[in-house]
């Protein structure tokens, strides 16, 4: 995601101390899982390949 897609309108300097930023659609629940996977499995996501599909019913 290029990093004018993924940063929202506030001061630049909370993306850098808070990394306040965009995942993409459904980033908020992708994070989420993710913060899952490493609390479950007790490991850092980073060292996983993980393919995450978002299913639901609009």
């Amino acid at each position: 995601m290029p990093k004018p897609a993924y940063l929202y309108s506030l001061p630049y300097e909370y993306y850098e101390k808070y990394k306040i930023r965009k995942y993409g659609f459904h980033g908020i629940a992708f994070r989420n899982m993710a913060k899952g996977v490493e609390k479950l499995l007790g490991r850092s996501f980073k060292e996983f390949k993980i393919v995450n599909m978002m299913l639901g019913i609009y």
